[in-house]
């Protein structure tokens, strides 16, 4: 058995540090957008032929590792 990891609290950051932090992800990083926009939905019979192609495509992978085709 795995012993579990005592959970300790994190050390105080420092202001400096945390300013650091800060000043980098801002000009590192892109400014997030307010709103992100919704994806299309994607139609049931879409779905559900994926879905059926990935079966299938599971189903003749199996049958090809144990040699029935």
């Amino acid at each position: 058995m795995i012993a579990p990891l005592r959970q300790t609290a994190p050390p105080p950051a420092r202001r400096r540090l945390r300013e650091a932090h800060q000043f980098v992800a801002e000009t590192l990083l892109a400014k997030r957008r307010q709103e992100v926009p919704a994806a299309p939905p994607v139609p049931a019979w879409g779905a559900w032929t994926f879905a059926t192609w990935v079966v299938v495509v599971t189903i003749v992978y199996f049958c090809a590792m144990l040699g029935w085709l």
